[in-house]
């Protein structure tokens, strides 16, 4: 891959060549008059008739001889020979335009300069969009400049004529709007093409419709010397402006206008010929200035002059004083009104024309000037001396009767230079040897100057310490000539540089160059956002060819850069790389896997892995190779195998030992176009399994769950084959494991009813025969309490002795399997209950009962006491409220009516005692004593005061407790009030159902 590259580096380097200047002087010519018009050409007088002229001004900084071959009309080629005697003098040729000026289409019947001669074969015939041969090729000993210029009366413009060294093979015309307005001869856009080979194949792309073939794409074959004009249809909107040439030889291209009117929607009427040789797009540049022309006599301002700019690229944007203007895609242009001086840069390359405007507003204002037609030199062409031509043609003068005489007179009347040049070498300007005094003016926002210096016709030479521009001109009545001064014909830098890689294992191998034709060579190497790479370059000495390496730190990861070459002409090329690395894993491990396993002998054994691309680019996988004791492994994939960018592919590894003893091992490697990796060793050791399943359990009491595993997990095991459930009981049993890596299952067993006994019986078998079992049993909380039998009760003792201790049986009952003990109990607040601690611990045993004895012993008389003792056992807590309602100890006897009599040895009070109980429901107890006989009345009243009940008994000497029955009452609060003798007395109590 390295002798390849040095092998094409090499070929570059052969191939390039540093190209020196070319100017726009030369030894070898092409060029065409395209059509102009002839306000004469139907004249009586041959004078007038004929006198308009094609003009080939020829200056030279040395003695030198040439000639020029020329092809008529009429197809016949004539020779004009010149020689240079003095390089300060102008050398001129002038002919006749009738027989050499191309043929234009007759849009009005005005242009045809046959049409009265009704015999002549070219009567109605014209170049247009036909091949021809009207072409003028110049050849010199030496270098010489060239200029032309077509003058006819009020209807005259000229250009710099490239040498044939400075054609392309591609161009973008730039001409000018038809023009068709309402009482005028109506005039086309036009260019014309020139070959300087034979067979040079030439597709043209329209801008606007064209006279015959409209906006079809024209593909011709020209001869050297073969001539193709092309004229547009005539509209105001129609311009061959932006019309696209590309031809397999170098070509000239001369746009045109046959007469036209500047600016085409302006109010000035007067209109001018229009010529100027186009540049090649390759000799166009990114920057040029429009200075602004001399200001020539007007009697009525007709506006602005027009300097048109047009695009080679898409997106090129426009700048214009350092203000972005406007973007134009490739062929698009844009005209600007303006007579002050534009700096205008692009990031494309652009041509620049300026158009000088119309002067007349109607047919009688004769003022100076007309339209022209500039081709502006790229900054980047400019040079450092030129030898001008401001042309001194003159013009047969007619009398007052229409009459032509024998004087003549100067067609242009003052004749311009403007100069643009930087303003640190302006001084250094020297016009014929000397320095030029003139008013320089600054270009807005740049480094530039510029002049507008008049000057004598005939040649001027100018120079300067540094390169500026320059173009001439003049101005005549209603009429005006302007030609580029000279520039570089160079091959602009219009090529960036090219970047080329080739893409090896883990790293790239690029070279770069800048060694096209007009390439200045590489200005820098730049590398960003780079990851995971090493890069390194070197340049050749003469800075026109590279060489470049990167290469990935780590091989398991992708890597990434960007390489920038920038020429010296400030254009970029910019490639960003992505190299492959070594992305594949297993398992999601980059290292390789390593198992060392021992297996029972009886089984086949797959085991699954994943492999992953990680990476940002598809790996073709082209095989895993298997080494070891590979007999018994086999894999199920089929290569070679495309993994994409962040995908993966899941395989098995599956091992047989048929049933015998031993070691096995297996090495798996990974195949790629750029690497081979280990990526799984396996080592198996096999033997009969000699161990039955491993059951374990986890107990839960409360919850009375219980956890099963059973493993498999000793070396040669053979794994669980089956589990079967023999006998349960009162058992619920879920799965909720099972991993076959540690060989181990997990079970959940789980009592259905906390209050019955339950059972379970389980079988594992192993797949070598080997049986475990387990069984368990598991007691309910099967208790009952009290007479009834119910899983809880509430013992009430009734009325309890007040100060004597009170004791009651609970009766418990255990209808289950299981004894039942009880080691202790608990009470809420075991303030007057208790529980004899001799009867702890208590076991009911099953299918028995047994009486737990209760207490109470409480001095608070007329006193409900409550508690709750709470049994606990097998982690159920059983809780049994308790009551009692104290009382003093009593002996019955008879009484009256609703009165209880009470007998005690000592009366110790006379009057009432407690209300009990309280809140009540049914029947009130109020305890009272009398130590006489009497009548006692009792009414009980609600909280207004209302009677509700009201009696009145006979009471005898004694303690009695009274009850009344208040069943018949609401809930509420209420008063009893008691009369006995002189004395009263009342009790609040509440009755709550």
């Amino acid at each position: 891959m390295k002798i390849k590259l040095l092998i094409l580096i090499l070929t570059f380097i052969q191939s390039f060549s540093y190209s020196q200047d070319i100017t726009s002087a030369g030894k070898e010519f092409y060029f065409a008059f395209p059509p102009n018009f002839h306000q004469n050409l139907y004249s009586n007088y041959n004078s007038l008739r004929l006198g308009d002229s094609l003009h080939i001004f020829i200056t030279s900084d040395k003695i030198t001889k040439g000639y020029i071959e020329a092809n008529d009309i009429f197809g016949a080629s004539r020779t004009f020979n010149f020689e240079i005697r003095d390089p300060n003098q102008l050398t001129k040729i002038s002919v006749a335009f009738w027989d050499f000026e191309m043929m234009s289409f007759d849009f009005n019947g005005n242009l045809d300069r046959f049409n009265n001669q009704w015999g002549n074969p070219l009567r109605g015939q014209n170049n247009n969009e036909k091949v021809s041969n009207l072409s003028w090729h110049l050849v010199s000993e030496d270098d010489v400049s060239v200029s032309i210029l077509n003058q006819a009366k009020y209807s005259s413009d000229g250009t710099l004529v490239f040498p044939l060294n400075s054609l392309g093979k591609e161009y973008i015309v730039a001409a000018y709007y038809a023009h068709n307005q309402i009482n005028t001869q109506p005039t086309p856009s036009q260019f014309v093409i020139i070959a300087t080979e034979d067979n040079t194949a030439i597709t043209i792309t329209p801008n606007c419709p064209t006279q015959f073939f409209k906006n079809s794409i024209q593909t011709i074959i020209l001869n050297k010397g073969e001539t193709y004009l092309v004229q547009s249809e005539v509209s105001d909107n129609y311009d061959l402006t932006g019309t696209y040439i590309k031809s397999d030889k170098n070509i000239a291209v001369i746009g045109s206008q046959l007469r036209a009117k500047v600016p085409i929607n302006g109010i000035g009427i007067s209109r001018d010929h229009l010529i100027s040789q186009n540049l090649p797009v390759d000799k166009w540049g990114k920057t040029a200035i429009s200075i602004p022309f001399k200001t020539a006599f007007q009697n009525t301002s007709t506006g602005l002059d027009i300097t048109r700019i047009i695009s080679s690229s898409n997106n090129s944007e426009i700048y214009i004083n350092k203000n972005l203007y406007t973007t134009l895609n490739s062929s698009e242009f844009i005209d600007i009104p303006s007579e002050e001086p534009l700096y205008i840069e692009s990031n494309n390359p652009i041509c620049v024309i300026q158009y000088k405007k119309s002067q007349s507003v109607n047919n009688n204002d004769f003022g100076q000037s007309d339209p022209l037609m500039l081709i502006l030199p790229p900054v980047i062409q400019f040079n450092d001396s030129y030898k001008l031509i401001n042309p001194n043609i003159q013009e047969v003068i007619i009398n007052n009767f229409g009459v032509p005489t024998q004087r003549r007179n100067n067609v242009y009347n003052s004749h311009y230079i403007n100069v643009v040049i930087e303003n640190n070498a302006f001084g250094s300007l020297r016009l014929n040897g000397n320095i030029v005094i003139a008013d320089w003016y600054e270009v807005p926002n740049t480094k530039y100057l510029y002049a507008q210096i008049e000057v004598q016709s005939g040649t001027n030479e100018v120079t300067a310490d540094a390169p500026f521009g320059v173009f001439c001109y003049g101005y005549g009545t209603v009429d005006s000539y302007g030609f580029i001064g000279g520039l570089k014909l160079n091959i602009i830098d219009l090529n960036p540089p090219i970047i080329s890689a080739i893409e090896d294992c883990f790293k790239v191998n690029g070279f770069i160059s800048d060694t096209l034709i007009g390439d200045m060579g590489i200005q820098s190497v730049i590398f960003s956002d780079d990851d995971n790479v090493e890069l390194s370059y070197f340049l050749n000495d003469s800075e026109v060819i590279g060489e470049f390496e990167a290469r990935l730190i780590d091989k398991y990861q992708d890597g990434r850069f960007t390489i920038k070459v920038i020429d010296k002409n400030g254009f970029e090329t910019e490639e960003r790389y992505e190299i492959k690395g070594f992305t594949l894993e297993v398992n999601q491990a980059n290292d390789i896997i390593e198992e060392n396993l021992k297996l029972n002998n009886q089984s086949t054994y797959c085991f699954n892995y994943t492999l992953n691309n990680y990476g940002d680019f598809t790996q073709i996988i082209e095989d895993i190779e298997m080494s070891g004791t590979i007999d018994n492994f086999s894999i199920n994939l089929t290569f070679p195998i495309e993994l994409n960018a962040g995908s993966e592919i899941n395989f098995e590894v599956c091992f047989d030992s048929e049933y015998q003893s031993g070691n096995y091992d297996l090495t798996l490697t990974l195949l790629t176009d750029c690497d081979k990796e280990d990526i799984i060793y396996l080592n198996i050791e096999t033997a009969a399994d000699s161990y039955p399943p491993q059951i374990l359990a986890d107990y839960n009491n409360c919850d009375r769950d219980i956890i099963l595993e059973i493993y498999e997990n000793n070396d040669f095991d053979s794994g669980v084959k089956e589990f079967n459930v023999i006998d349960s009981l009162n058992i619920t049993l879920n799965r909720i494991l099972e991993d076959n890596i540690l060989n181990l299952l997990k079970y959940e067993i789980k009592v259905i009813d906390p209050y019955q006994d339950a059972y379970i019986l389980i079988q594992v078998e192993d797949s070598s025969g080997l049986i475990s079992y387990f069984e368990r049993t598991i007691p309910g909380h099967t208790l009952v309490f009290g007479e009834n039998q119910e899983r809880t009760t509430e013992v009430k003792f009734g009325n309890a002795i007040k100060g004597k201790n009170n004791c009651i049986l609970l009766p418990i009952y255990n209808y289950g399997n299981f004894p039942i003990t009880y080691h202790n109990y608990d009470l809420n607040n075991n303030n007057q209950f208790s529980i004899p601690t001799s009867q702890f611990p208590l076991t009911i045993l099953p299918q028995n009962s047994i009486n737990l004895e209760v207490c109470l012993l409480s001095d608070n008389i007329g006193f409900i006491e409550n508690d709750i003792i709470t049994l606990n056992t097998l982690c159920i807590n059983t809780d049994i409220p308790l009551e009692a309602f104290i009382v003093r100890e009593i002996n019955q006897a008879n009484s009256k009516c609703d009165l209880q009599l009470i007998i005690k040895e000592d009366i110790d009070f006379d009057g009432f005692g407690e209300v009990f109980p309280n809140p009540v429901s049914n029947l009130l107890n109020i305890e009272l004593a009398s130590l006489y006989d009497g009548n006692l009345k009792y009414y009980i009243l609600d909280i207004s005061g209302n009677i509700l009940i009201q009696n009145t008994i006979n009471v005898e000497q004694g303690l009695y407790i009274l009850t009344i029955d208040v069943s018949t009452l609401n809930n509420g609060s209420y008063n009893i009030i008691f009369e006995f003798g002189n004395n009263r007395n009342s009790r609040k109590f509440v009755i709550q159902k």
